[in-house]
């Protein structure tokens, strides 16, 4: 598993990194990899799907940032279109409209130049 640290702050030089989190995760790896591929088939396009997420601790809360490739049925997989972050305690994909063109542009983008 990897685990993403968010820091806004900007740091230069020696770091220590010392976790301890004790948290509820209610939703698996395996679990928002699934609702994100469904989402995805459900709504934008059954080429797309979830791959192995990483935990992102988030300040206040833990996600799983599931990475979204592109699949072409010609080709097999072609590369990566973005992620998509689903909350580790409530299973809520969080997804804008604004994400979603950009998966499908960044899609459609990879896909004309995989089959050119």
């Amino acid at each position: 598993m990897t685990v993403i640290l968010k820091n806004r702050a900007e740091t230069r030089g020696q770091v220590q990194i010392n976790i301890q989190i004790e948290a509820e995760l209610n939703v698996s790896d395996l679990m928002a990899q699934r609702k994100v591929t469904g989402y995805l088939i459900d709504h934008v396009s059954d080429h797309l799907s979830g791959e192995t997420p990483a935990l992102v601790v988030d300040q206040e809360r833990l996600l799983w940032r599931v990475p979204v490739a592109l699949y072409l049925t010609s080709r097999g997989k072609v590369g990566q279109v973005g992620e998509i972050d689903v909350d580790g305690q409530s299973g809520q994909l969080l997804i804008t409209q604004t994400l979603l063109e950009e998966l499908k542009a960044r899609a459609n983008e990879l896909a004309t130049r995989s089959t050119s």
